[in-house]
């Protein structure tokens, strides 16, 4: 996960600026959709399984718009969001695995 500290900025190295060196710093959110952290839920195996799992479902607004949904099984994307309270401004990248959303990158903004 890329965890974004809140007030952190990007600089820009001066010594390349002065040499007239193209600036190749990307914005760090391309291709993410900047968000509000509402709420998570971590969701355990059953207690049968095999092989144990934790799904973090995670909800969150996107322009005053309806809540949306969406999954990650990925451990420290869940620990990250379960230390917000909500209302925290996130960027996520998600794709669509049949007819569940993933999220595959989360950032703190």
């Amino acid at each position: 996960m890329n965890a974004v500290v809140a007030g952190e900025t990007e600089e820009k190295d001066p010594a390349a600026v002065e040499a007239g060196r193209p600036d190749f710093t990307l914005d760090r959110y391309a291709g993410g959709t900047m968000a509000y952290f509402e709420s998570v839920a971590a969701v355990q195996s059953p207690a049968a399984a095999v092989r144990k799992w934790t799904r973090y479902d995670v909800a969150y607004t996107v322009a005053l718009g309806p809540e949306r949904r969406a999954s990650t099984f990925h451990g420290s994307i869940g620990r990250a969001l379960a230390e917000l309270e909500g209302g925290e401004r996130i960027c996520v990248w998600t794709e669509q695995r049949g007819e569940y959303l993933n999220i595959v990158k989360l950032a703190v903004v």
